[in-house]
């Protein structure tokens, strides 16, 4: 889970799309809710680990987002 704003990032940037969001968000709870079932890595969704890496993959895959948007809109005007 440690991955996961890379995960985001790389969805965000490759997409450019705003359901990446939807997408890191799924993962983000599907990962963290089997890690807290299957192990005592975390203590659950009160644990601020979970929130504060979530924030960042959001955060992270909405700079993928704009990047991408930003980066291809200026490769369309300069062809």
């Amino acid at each position: 889970m440690n991955l996961l704003p890379l995960l985001g990032l790389a969805v965000g940037f490759l997409t450019g799309r705003d359901w990446a969001l939807l997408v890191t968000a799924l993962a983000g709870v599907i990962g963290f809710g089997l890690v807290a079932i299957l192990t005592e890595e975390i203590s659950g969704w009160a644990d601020l680990y979970v929130w504060g890496d979530i924030v960042l993959s959001l955060a992270l895959t909405w700079v993928g987002v704009r990047v991408h948007r930003r980066f291809f809109r200026k490769a369309r005007t300069s062809s």
